[in-house]
Protein backbone atom coordinates (compact mmCIF):
# COMPACT_ATOMS: atom_id res chain seq x y z
CA UNK A 1 0.00 0.00 0.00
CA UNK A 2 1.50 3.62 -1.18
CA UNK A 3 0.24 6.53 0.25
CA UNK A 4 2.32 9.48 -1.18
CA UNK A 5 1.99 12.86 1.10
CA UNK A 6 1.57 16.30 -0.30
CA UNK A 7 1.88 20.23 0.89
CA UNK A 8 2.04 22.69 -1.42
CA UNK A 9 -0.27 25.07 -2.90
CA UNK A 10 -0.64 28.10 -5.99
CA UNK A 11 -1.33 30.64 -3.49
CA UNK A 12 -0.83 31.47 0.13
CA UNK A 13 1.72 28.26 0.75
CA UNK A 14 5.16 27.93 1.92
CA UNK A 15 7.73 25.24 2.43
CA UNK A 16 6.37 22.45 -0.21
CA UNK A 17 7.51 18.49 0.36
CA UNK A 18 6.57 15.45 -0.63
CA UNK A 19 6.61 11.88 1.35
CA UNK A 20 5.91 8.45 0.51
CA UNK A 21 4.73 6.00 2.90
CA UNK A 22 4.65 1.91 2.02
CA UNK A 23 2.75 0.09 4.14
CA UNK A 24 2.42 2.60 7.00
CA UNK A 25 6.32 2.87 6.76
CA UNK A 26 8.01 6.39 5.54
CA UNK A 27 10.76 5.32 2.62
CA UNK A 28 11.43 8.81 0.85
CA UNK A 29 10.82 12.49 1.77
CA UNK A 30 12.41 15.69 0.77
CA UNK A 31 11.08 19.38 0.73
CA UNK A 32 10.42 20.97 -2.75
CA UNK A 33 12.85 23.98 -1.95
CA UNK A 34 16.26 21.73 -2.39
CA UNK A 35 15.18 20.77 -5.42
CA UNK A 36 14.21 24.45 -7.01
CA UNK A 37 16.59 25.75 -5.02
CA UNK A 38 13.84 28.42 -3.81
CA UNK A 39 14.47 28.84 0.21
CA UNK A 40 11.12 27.81 1.58
CA UNK A 41 9.27 26.93 -1.95
CA UNK A 42 6.42 29.80 -1.75
CA UNK A 43 3.09 29.35 -3.61
CA UNK A 44 4.69 25.75 -5.34
CA UNK A 45 3.77 22.09 -6.03
CA UNK A 46 5.64 19.91 -5.02
CA UNK A 47 6.35 18.21 -8.59
CA UNK A 48 10.04 17.72 -7.99
CA UNK A 49 9.81 16.33 -4.30
CA UNK A 50 7.02 13.74 -5.77
CA UNK A 51 8.92 12.41 -8.49
CA UNK A 52 11.83 11.90 -6.25
CA UNK A 53 9.51 10.05 -3.96
CA UNK A 54 8.03 7.91 -6.58
CA UNK A 55 11.54 7.41 -8.60
CA UNK A 56 13.51 6.33 -5.28
CA UNK A 57 10.95 3.32 -5.20
CA UNK A 58 10.91 2.80 -8.77
CA UNK A 59 7.49 3.20 -9.42
CA UNK A 60 4.86 5.26 -11.11
CA UNK A 61 1.85 7.28 -10.02
CA UNK A 62 -0.45 5.03 -11.19
CA UNK A 63 1.12 2.48 -8.36
CA UNK A 64 0.18 5.02 -5.43
CA UNK A 65 -2.81 3.75 -3.72
CA UNK A 66 -3.81 7.41 -1.95
CA UNK A 67 -2.78 10.78 -1.93
CA UNK A 68 -3.48 12.86 0.82
CA UNK A 69 -2.80 16.32 1.09
CA UNK A 70 -1.35 18.06 4.43
CA UNK A 71 -4.45 21.51 3.85
CA UNK A 72 -7.83 20.45 3.96
CA UNK A 73 -8.29 22.68 0.87
CA UNK A 74 -12.25 22.27 0.00
CA UNK A 75 -12.89 23.30 3.90
CA UNK A 76 -10.31 26.24 3.75
CA UNK A 77 -11.96 27.88 1.19
CA UNK A 78 -15.82 27.35 2.32
CA UNK A 79 -14.97 28.58 5.49
CA UNK A 80 -13.67 31.60 3.94
CA UNK A 81 -16.45 32.21 2.34
CA UNK A 82 -14.89 31.18 -0.97
CA UNK A 83 -15.64 29.07 -4.01
CA UNK A 84 -12.84 26.47 -4.68
CA UNK A 85 -12.65 26.98 -8.13
CA UNK A 86 -10.94 23.88 -9.42
CA UNK A 87 -13.25 20.30 -10.30
CA UNK A 88 -11.75 17.08 -8.96
CA UNK A 89 -10.32 16.25 -12.36
CA UNK A 90 -8.07 19.97 -12.36
CA UNK A 91 -6.61 19.88 -8.81
CA UNK A 92 -5.24 16.43 -10.29
CA UNK A 93 -4.24 18.58 -12.42
CA UNK A 94 -2.93 21.04 -10.44
CA UNK A 95 -0.93 18.42 -8.22
CA UNK A 96 0.37 15.88 -11.08
CA UNK A 97 0.67 17.96 -14.26
CA UNK A 98 0.29 15.26 -17.36
CA UNK A 99 3.53 16.84 -18.38
CA UNK A 100 5.74 15.69 -16.04
CA UNK A 101 3.55 12.60 -14.61
CA UNK A 102 2.41 9.43 -16.84
CA UNK A 103 -0.59 8.42 -15.70
CA UNK A 104 -3.62 6.42 -17.11
CA UNK A 105 -5.59 7.49 -14.25
CA UNK A 106 -6.42 10.15 -11.82
CA UNK A 107 -4.85 9.63 -8.42
CA UNK A 108 -7.44 9.21 -5.23
CA UNK A 109 -6.83 12.39 -3.36
CA UNK A 110 -7.90 13.11 0.25
CA UNK A 111 -7.54 16.29 2.16
CA UNK A 112 -6.30 15.76 5.77
CA UNK A 113 -6.48 19.12 8.22
CA UNK A 114 -3.42 20.86 8.62
CA UNK A 115 -3.21 20.61 12.35
CA UNK A 116 -4.12 17.07 12.38
CA UNK A 117 -1.42 16.55 10.05
CA UNK A 118 1.14 18.50 12.15
CA UNK A 119 -0.13 16.37 14.49
CA UNK A 120 -0.29 12.94 13.11
CA UNK A 121 3.20 13.84 11.90
CA UNK A 122 5.02 13.78 15.62
CA UNK A 123 2.44 11.30 17.24
CA UNK A 124 2.79 8.70 14.76
CA UNK A 125 6.76 8.63 14.59
CA UNK A 126 6.98 8.98 18.71
CA UNK A 127 6.61 5.44 19.24
CA UNK A 128 4.59 6.08 21.95
CA UNK A 129 1.29 4.31 22.87
CA UNK A 130 -0.67 7.14 24.40
CA UNK A 131 0.57 10.98 24.05
CA UNK A 132 -0.37 14.06 24.89
CA UNK A 133 0.43 16.39 21.06
CA UNK A 134 0.80 19.76 21.22
CA UNK A 135 0.58 21.69 17.79
CA UNK A 136 1.60 25.32 17.56
CA UNK A 137 1.72 27.13 14.57
CA UNK A 138 0.65 30.62 12.48
CA UNK A 139 -2.23 28.73 11.38
CA UNK A 140 -4.38 25.91 10.28
CA UNK A 141 -7.87 26.02 8.70
CA UNK A 142 -9.86 27.39 11.84
CA UNK A 143 -6.66 27.32 14.57
CA UNK A 144 -3.38 27.93 15.71
CA UNK A 145 -2.76 26.04 18.69
CA UNK A 146 -4.18 22.69 18.89
CA UNK A 147 -4.04 20.02 21.25
CA UNK A 148 -4.20 16.19 20.46
CA UNK A 149 -4.60 12.96 22.30
CA UNK A 150 -2.67 10.17 20.51
CA UNK A 151 -3.93 6.94 21.60
CA UNK A 152 -3.82 3.91 19.85
CA UNK A 153 -4.37 4.20 15.79
CA UNK A 154 -6.13 7.21 16.76
CA UNK A 155 -5.88 11.24 17.09
CA UNK A 156 -8.60 13.05 19.16
CA UNK A 157 -8.46 16.82 19.37
CA UNK A 158 -9.15 17.91 22.69
CA UNK A 159 -8.51 21.98 22.98
CA UNK A 160 -7.44 24.73 20.24
CA UNK A 161 -7.54 27.94 19.97
CA UNK A 162 -8.25 30.52 17.14
CA UNK A 163 -6.37 32.17 14.48
CA UNK A 164 -6.63 35.89 16.10
CA UNK A 165 -4.29 34.41 19.32
CA UNK A 166 -1.65 32.77 16.91
CA UNK A 167 1.61 32.06 18.54
CA UNK A 168 3.56 32.04 15.31
CA UNK A 169 2.20 34.85 14.24
CA UNK A 170 3.42 36.97 17.27
CA UNK A 171 6.80 35.41 17.25
CA UNK A 172 6.93 36.12 12.99
CA UNK A 173 5.64 39.88 13.45
CA UNK A 174 7.96 40.61 16.47
CA UNK A 175 10.51 39.21 13.90
CA UNK A 176 9.15 41.91 11.25
CA UNK A 177 8.77 44.59 14.03
CA UNK A 178 12.63 44.09 15.24
CA UNK A 179 13.95 44.44 11.28
CA UNK A 180 14.23 40.94 9.90
CA UNK A 181 11.78 39.33 7.28
CA UNK A 182 8.86 38.04 9.05
CA UNK A 183 10.14 34.07 8.10
CA UNK A 184 13.39 34.65 9.76
CA UNK A 185 11.94 33.65 13.30
CA UNK A 186 15.66 31.53 13.98
CA UNK A 187 17.55 35.19 13.87
CA UNK A 188 15.04 36.81 16.76
CA UNK A 189 16.02 33.62 18.70
CA UNK A 190 19.81 34.51 18.36
CA UNK A 191 19.81 37.95 19.09
CA UNK A 192 17.12 37.58 22.46
CA UNK A 193 20.31 36.05 24.10
CA UNK A 194 22.03 39.72 24.07
CA UNK A 195 18.69 41.26 25.47
CA UNK A 196 16.86 41.52 29.07
CA UNK A 197 13.02 40.88 28.96
CA UNK A 198 12.23 44.26 30.10
CA UNK A 199 9.10 44.61 27.90
CA UNK A 200 5.81 43.14 29.47
CA UNK A 201 4.72 41.18 26.60
CA UNK A 202 3.91 38.14 28.59
CA UNK A 203 1.25 40.32 30.13
CA UNK A 204 -0.98 40.19 27.24
CA UNK A 205 -1.70 36.52 27.74
CA UNK A 206 -4.12 34.96 29.78
CA UNK A 207 -3.39 31.69 30.66
CA UNK A 208 -6.23 29.17 31.40
CA UNK A 209 -6.62 25.07 32.06
CA UNK A 210 -7.71 24.71 27.89
CA UNK A 211 -5.23 27.27 26.87
CA UNK A 212 -4.77 30.84 26.41
CA UNK A 213 -6.57 33.55 25.25
CA UNK A 214 -5.70 37.59 25.15
CA UNK A 215 -6.40 40.10 27.09
CA UNK A 216 -6.10 42.67 24.65
CA UNK A 217 -8.25 40.71 21.82
CA UNK A 218 -7.80 41.08 18.77
CA UNK A 219 -10.59 43.15 16.84
CA UNK A 220 -11.64 42.35 12.87
CA UNK A 221 -10.02 39.38 12.20
CA UNK A 222 -12.14 38.29 9.39
CA UNK A 223 -11.94 34.92 7.39
CA UNK A 224 -11.60 35.40 3.96
CA UNK A 225 -11.03 39.04 4.21
CA UNK A 226 -10.69 40.83 0.48
CA UNK A 227 -10.83 36.54 -0.78
CA UNK A 228 -7.73 35.79 1.14
CA UNK A 229 -7.18 32.00 1.99
CA UNK A 230 -5.93 32.70 5.59
CA UNK A 231 -5.50 35.81 8.09
CA UNK A 232 -1.48 36.01 8.27
CA UNK A 233 -1.57 39.95 7.02
CA UNK A 234 -4.38 40.79 9.68
CA UNK A 235 -3.36 38.92 12.73
CA UNK A 236 0.26 40.21 11.78
CA UNK A 237 -1.05 43.73 12.04
CA UNK A 238 -2.80 43.62 15.19
CA UNK A 239 0.61 42.27 16.67
CA UNK A 240 3.02 45.30 14.85
CA UNK A 241 -0.02 47.71 16.97
CA UNK A 242 0.80 46.60 19.81
CA UNK A 243 4.09 46.46 19.76
CA UNK A 244 4.19 49.74 18.56
CA UNK A 245 3.35 50.80 22.11
CA UNK A 246 6.37 50.02 23.51
CA UNK A 247 8.94 51.63 21.04
CA UNK A 248 8.94 52.07 17.45
CA UNK A 249 9.12 49.75 14.79
CA UNK A 250 13.05 49.07 12.93
CA UNK A 251 13.49 49.34 9.77
CA UNK A 252 16.59 48.63 7.54
CA UNK A 253 17.84 50.44 5.19
CA UNK A 254 19.41 49.02 1.90
CA UNK A 255 22.59 49.46 0.33
CA UNK A 256 23.70 48.01 -3.58
CA UNK A 257 26.20 45.84 -3.92
CA UNK A 258 27.99 45.83 -6.94
CA UNK A 259 29.62 42.30 -6.74
CA UNK A 260 26.31 40.55 -6.17
CA UNK A 261 24.16 43.15 -8.29
CA UNK A 262 21.15 43.34 -5.33
CA UNK A 263 20.12 45.67 -3.11
CA UNK A 264 20.90 44.39 0.46
CA UNK A 265 19.26 44.95 3.67
CA UNK A 266 21.79 46.86 6.48
CA UNK A 267 20.22 46.30 9.25
CA UNK A 268 21.52 48.47 12.74
CA UNK A 269 20.05 46.61 16.15
CA UNK A 270 19.95 49.10 19.46
CA UNK A 271 20.11 47.50 22.19
CA UNK A 272 16.02 48.54 22.68
CA UNK A 273 15.14 45.70 20.27
CA UNK A 274 17.36 43.08 21.52
CA UNK A 275 15.53 43.61 24.70
CA UNK A 276 12.03 43.68 22.51
CA UNK A 277 13.61 39.93 21.32
CA UNK A 278 14.07 38.93 24.63
CA UNK A 279 10.82 40.06 25.78
CA UNK A 280 9.46 37.73 22.58
CA UNK A 281 11.15 35.08 23.58
CA UNK A 282 10.38 34.96 27.04
CA UNK A 283 6.79 35.20 26.43
CA UNK A 284 6.81 32.21 23.94
CA UNK A 285 8.88 30.29 26.61
CA UNK A 286 6.40 31.09 29.51
CA UNK A 287 3.17 30.34 26.75
CA UNK A 288 4.83 27.04 26.07
CA UNK A 289 5.80 25.91 29.25
CA UNK A 290 1.74 26.48 29.96
CA UNK A 291 0.67 24.86 27.24
CA UNK A 292 3.13 21.66 27.30
CA UNK A 293 1.59 21.12 31.11
CA UNK A 294 -1.97 21.29 30.73
CA UNK A 295 -1.79 19.57 27.56
CA UNK A 296 -0.10 16.15 29.70
CA UNK A 297 -3.14 16.79 31.99
CA UNK A 298 -5.86 17.22 29.33
CA UNK A 299 -4.72 14.34 27.81
CA UNK A 300 -3.53 12.54 30.31
CA UNK A 301 -0.37 10.87 29.47
CA UNK A 302 3.52 11.53 30.93
CA UNK A 303 4.42 11.52 27.04
CA UNK A 304 4.14 14.95 24.83
CA UNK A 305 4.90 15.48 21.27
CA UNK A 306 5.50 18.79 19.63
CA UNK A 307 4.76 20.17 15.76
CA UNK A 308 3.45 22.90 14.44
CA UNK A 309 6.39 25.93 13.17
CA UNK A 310 7.27 26.99 16.79
CA UNK A 311 8.34 23.54 17.86
CA UNK A 312 11.49 24.69 16.08
CA UNK A 313 12.31 27.18 18.92
CA UNK A 314 15.09 25.08 20.60
CA UNK A 315 15.61 27.69 23.51
CA UNK A 316 11.53 27.23 24.34
CA UNK A 317 12.33 23.09 23.67
CA UNK A 318 15.01 22.94 26.03
CA UNK A 319 12.59 25.33 28.95
CA UNK A 320 9.78 21.92 28.54
CA UNK A 321 12.17 18.74 28.52
CA UNK A 322 13.49 21.02 31.87
CA UNK A 323 10.58 21.49 33.52
CA UNK A 324 9.51 17.95 34.00
CA UNK A 325 5.78 18.76 32.89
CA UNK A 326 6.35 15.47 30.62
CA UNK A 327 8.33 12.37 31.25
CA UNK A 328 9.31 11.50 27.81
CA UNK A 329 9.18 14.28 24.44
CA UNK A 330 9.22 13.90 21.28
CA UNK A 331 9.47 16.98 19.01
CA UNK A 332 8.74 16.68 15.37
CA UNK A 333 12.16 17.27 13.41
CA UNK A 334 10.25 18.71 10.89
CA UNK A 335 8.28 20.48 12.89
CA UNK A 336 7.21 23.19 10.28
CA UNK A 337 4.68 22.54 7.43
CA UNK A 338 7.36 20.63 5.47
CA UNK A 339 6.61 18.16 8.01
CA UNK A 340 2.83 17.89 6.75
CA UNK A 341 3.11 15.96 4.07
CA UNK A 342 4.78 12.87 6.71
CA UNK A 343 1.75 13.60 8.63
CA UNK A 344 -0.95 13.67 6.23
CA UNK A 345 0.28 9.96 4.47
CA UNK A 346 1.10 8.60 8.00
CA UNK A 347 -2.28 9.41 9.07
CA UNK A 348 -4.07 8.36 6.21
CA UNK A 349 -2.60 4.98 6.30
CA UNK A 350 -3.11 4.66 9.58
CA UNK A 351 -7.08 4.49 8.57
CA UNK A 352 -6.79 2.45 5.80
CA UNK A 353 -4.97 0.17 8.82
CA UNK A 354 -1.18 0.60 7.93
CA UNK A 355 -0.08 1.75 11.24
CA UNK A 356 3.76 1.81 11.76
CA UNK A 357 4.35 4.09 15.29
CA UNK A 358 7.71 3.59 15.60
CA UNK A 359 9.89 6.19 16.94
CA UNK A 360 11.74 8.06 13.90
CA UNK A 361 15.22 7.43 14.58
CA UNK A 362 16.64 9.79 11.34
CA UNK A 363 15.04 12.11 8.61
CA UNK A 364 17.85 10.97 5.95
CA UNK A 365 15.13 10.43 3.83
CA UNK A 366 16.20 12.15 0.50
CA UNK A 367 17.70 11.94 -2.42
CA UNK A 368 21.46 10.17 -2.37
CA UNK A 369 24.37 10.67 -5.24
CA UNK A 370 26.94 7.49 -5.98
CA UNK A 371 30.74 8.08 -5.79
CA UNK A 372 30.91 7.53 -9.71
CA UNK A 373 27.97 9.97 -10.28
CA UNK A 374 30.21 12.22 -8.30
CA UNK A 375 33.31 11.62 -9.47
CA UNK A 376 31.74 12.13 -13.49
CA UNK A 377 30.26 15.50 -12.12
CA UNK A 378 34.15 16.92 -11.15
CA UNK A 379 35.46 15.54 -14.47
CA UNK A 380 33.36 17.20 -16.50
CA UNK A 381 33.69 20.56 -14.45
CA UNK A 382 37.48 19.91 -15.22
CA UNK A 383 37.90 19.68 -11.53
CA UNK A 384 40.47 18.05 -10.05
CA UNK A 385 39.97 15.72 -7.03
CA UNK A 386 41.52 12.45 -4.99
CA UNK A 387 40.01 9.84 -3.49
CA UNK A 388 40.37 8.07 0.01
CA UNK A 389 39.44 4.71 1.82
CA UNK A 390 40.08 6.83 4.94
CA UNK A 391 37.79 10.09 4.26
CA UNK A 392 37.30 10.50 8.31
CA UNK A 393 40.67 10.54 8.91
CA UNK A 394 41.65 13.31 6.37
CA UNK A 395 38.47 15.08 7.62
CA UNK A 396 39.57 14.81 10.87
CA UNK A 397 43.34 15.89 10.40
CA UNK A 398 41.76 19.21 7.97
CA UNK A 399 39.58 19.80 11.03
CA UNK A 400 42.28 19.80 13.50
CA UNK A 401 44.55 21.92 11.54
CA UNK A 402 41.87 24.75 11.86
CA UNK A 403 40.74 23.90 8.36
CA UNK A 404 36.32 24.11 7.32
CA UNK A 405 35.18 21.26 5.76
CA UNK A 406 32.26 20.82 3.72
CA UNK A 407 30.43 16.91 4.26
CA UNK A 408 28.30 15.71 1.65
CA UNK A 409 27.61 12.10 1.93
CA UNK A 410 24.70 9.72 1.65
CA UNK A 411 20.66 10.46 1.87
CA UNK A 412 19.55 14.38 2.04
CA UNK A 413 17.93 15.24 5.42
CA UNK A 414 15.00 16.46 5.97
CA UNK A 415 13.95 19.80 8.25
CA UNK A 416 15.35 22.62 8.33
CA UNK A 417 18.72 21.20 10.49
CA UNK A 418 22.04 19.93 9.08
CA UNK A 419 22.77 16.35 10.39
CA UNK A 420 25.91 15.37 9.09
CA UNK A 421 24.81 14.56 5.62
CA UNK A 422 24.64 17.82 4.15
CA UNK A 423 27.16 19.61 6.75
CA UNK A 424 30.04 22.61 6.94
CA UNK A 425 31.97 21.11 9.99
CA UNK A 426 34.95 23.15 11.67
CA UNK A 427 37.03 22.80 15.04
CA UNK A 428 34.56 23.77 17.89
CA UNK A 429 37.34 24.74 20.39
CA UNK A 430 38.12 28.29 19.14
CA UNK A 431 35.63 31.44 19.47
CA UNK A 432 37.46 32.78 15.94
CA UNK A 433 35.65 30.23 14.11
CA UNK A 434 32.43 31.19 14.70
CA UNK A 435 33.27 34.80 13.66
CA UNK A 436 35.26 32.97 10.48
CA UNK A 437 32.28 30.61 9.57
CA UNK A 438 29.43 33.74 9.86
CA UNK A 439 31.73 36.05 7.48
CA UNK A 440 33.58 34.28 5.59
CA UNK A 441 31.22 31.15 4.52
CA UNK A 442 27.73 31.55 5.55
CA UNK A 443 27.59 35.66 4.63
CA UNK A 444 25.19 36.17 7.77
CA UNK A 445 24.99 38.26 11.17
CA UNK A 446 27.82 37.94 13.42
CA UNK A 447 25.18 37.33 16.76
CA UNK A 448 24.13 33.90 14.98
CA UNK A 449 25.20 30.83 17.00
CA UNK A 450 26.20 27.38 15.82
CA UNK A 451 25.86 24.48 17.34
CA UNK A 452 28.19 21.01 17.57
CA UNK A 453 27.27 17.62 16.38
CA UNK A 454 28.75 15.26 19.67
CA UNK A 455 28.86 11.63 20.22
CA UNK A 456 26.09 10.70 22.43
CA UNK A 457 28.24 9.00 25.08
CA UNK A 458 29.82 12.16 26.11
CA UNK A 459 26.70 14.75 25.40
CA UNK A 460 25.92 15.66 29.32
CA UNK A 461 29.73 16.25 29.58
CA UNK A 462 29.95 19.27 27.59
CA UNK A 463 25.68 19.79 27.61
CA UNK A 464 24.87 19.33 30.70
CA UNK A 465 21.60 17.48 30.91
CA UNK A 466 21.58 16.41 27.28
CA UNK A 467 21.76 12.89 26.68
CA UNK A 468 19.46 12.58 23.60
CA UNK A 469 19.34 15.15 20.79
CA UNK A 470 19.71 13.54 17.32
CA UNK A 471 17.90 16.57 15.95
CA UNK A 472 18.98 19.52 17.28
CA UNK A 473 16.00 20.67 18.76
CA UNK A 474 17.08 21.45 22.30
CA UNK A 475 18.97 24.08 24.05
CA UNK A 476 20.89 23.09 26.77
CA UNK A 477 23.63 25.09 29.17
CA UNK A 478 27.49 24.33 28.10
CA UNK A 479 29.35 22.79 31.29
CA UNK A 480 32.11 25.55 32.65
CA UNK A 481 34.68 22.83 32.95
CA UNK A 482 34.01 22.29 29.01
CA UNK A 483 33.77 25.36 27.90
CA UNK A 484 37.02 26.40 26.45
CA UNK A 485 36.72 22.92 24.19
CA UNK A 486 33.34 24.64 23.13
CA UNK A 487 34.00 28.23 22.47
CA UNK A 488 32.68 28.15 18.70
CA UNK A 489 29.96 26.47 20.16
CA UNK A 490 28.37 28.55 23.00
CA UNK A 491 26.31 30.84 22.70
CA UNK A 492 26.42 34.25 24.40
CA UNK A 493 24.17 33.47 27.16
CA UNK A 494 26.06 29.69 27.62
CA UNK A 495 23.77 27.43 25.80
CA UNK A 496 24.62 25.42 22.61
CA UNK A 497 21.88 23.41 20.76
CA UNK A 498 23.76 19.77 20.02
CA UNK A 499 23.50 17.07 17.72
CA UNK A 500 24.06 13.88 19.54
CA UNK A 501 24.70 10.82 17.07
CA UNK A 502 25.11 7.35 18.05
CA UNK A 503 23.72 5.69 14.62
CA UNK A 504 27.26 4.12 12.88
CA UNK A 505 28.25 5.54 9.70
CA UNK A 506 31.21 8.25 8.40
CA UNK A 507 29.67 11.08 10.59
CA UNK A 508 30.24 9.01 13.86
CA UNK A 509 33.65 7.69 12.56
CA UNK A 510 34.45 11.36 12.16
CA UNK A 511 33.70 12.64 15.49
CA UNK A 512 35.73 9.33 17.43
CA UNK A 513 38.60 9.71 15.06
CA UNK A 514 38.52 14.06 16.05
CA UNK A 515 38.37 12.72 19.51
CA UNK A 516 41.53 10.77 19.11
CA UNK A 517 43.05 13.65 17.14
CA UNK A 518 42.26 16.78 19.21
CA UNK A 519 40.98 15.22 22.67
CA UNK A 520 37.30 16.79 21.67
CA UNK A 521 34.90 14.26 20.45
CA UNK A 522 32.96 17.25 18.42
CA UNK A 523 32.65 19.13 15.40
CA UNK A 524 30.66 23.00 15.04
CA UNK A 525 28.06 22.05 12.74
CA UNK A 526 26.09 24.06 10.13
CA UNK A 527 23.96 23.44 7.31
CA UNK A 528 25.68 23.26 4.31
CA UNK A 529 24.14 26.58 2.60
CA UNK A 530 25.25 30.11 2.58
CA UNK A 531 22.45 32.70 3.84
CA UNK A 532 19.07 33.07 2.05
CA UNK A 533 19.86 29.91 0.53
CA UNK A 534 18.31 26.39 1.12
CA UNK A 535 20.67 23.72 2.24
CA UNK A 536 22.59 21.62 -0.90
CA UNK A 537 20.68 18.99 -2.44
CA UNK A 538 22.88 17.38 -5.40
CA UNK A 539 26.88 17.66 -6.39
CA UNK A 540 26.74 20.84 -8.35
CA UNK A 541 24.43 22.37 -5.58
CA UNK A 542 27.59 21.40 -3.08
CA UNK A 543 30.14 23.01 -5.61
CA UNK A 544 28.27 25.95 -6.26
CA UNK A 545 28.55 26.56 -2.26
CA UNK A 546 32.11 25.54 -2.18
CA UNK A 547 33.31 27.72 -4.58
CA UNK A 548 31.06 30.63 -3.83
CA UNK A 549 32.03 30.79 0.51
CA UNK A 550 35.26 31.11 2.61
CA UNK A 551 35.22 26.96 2.87
CA UNK A 552 38.46 25.36 2.31
CA UNK A 553 38.09 21.74 1.19
CA UNK A 554 35.12 19.66 0.08
CA UNK A 555 34.22 16.05 0.55
CA UNK A 556 32.11 14.37 -0.99
CA UNK A 557 31.88 10.91 -0.04
CA UNK A 558 34.98 9.73 0.07
CA UNK A 559 36.26 12.66 -2.62
CA UNK A 560 38.12 15.53 -1.69
CA UNK A 561 38.41 18.69 -3.30
CA UNK A 562 40.98 21.13 -2.57
CA UNK A 563 40.52 24.90 -3.64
Amino acid sequence: MYVLGLIGWEKRSHDASACLVKDGKIVAAAEEERFLRRKRAYDSFPYISAKFCLDSEGIELDDIDYVAVGWDMPYRYSARGIRLPYTSSEISELFFPKKYFARKREPKIEFVDHHRSHAASAYRCSGFDKSATLVVDGQGEDASTTIWLGEGNNIKLISKIPIACSLGYFYEALTEFCGFRPEDAGKLMGLSAYGQPVYPLDDIFSLSADGYSLKFPARNIVLGKDGILDEQSQVRNYWLSIFSKFLPRNFPSYQFNKRSGKFEALLNLPQQYMDMAASGQKTIENVMLHLAEISTKLAGSENLCIAGGVGLNCVANGRVMESGSANNLFIQPVAHDAGCSIGAALELSAHLNYTHNKRLENVYLGPSYSQGLIADTLRSKGIRFECSDEIESVAADLISKGYIVGWFQDRMEMGPRALGHRSIISDPRYSEMKDKMNKRVKFREPFRPFGPSILSKSADEYALGCTHSPFMLLSFQVSSEKSSDFEAVTHIDGSTRPQTVEEKGRYRTLLEKLEREIGVPAVLNTSFNRKGEPIVCTPDDALACFYGSGMDYLILENILVRK
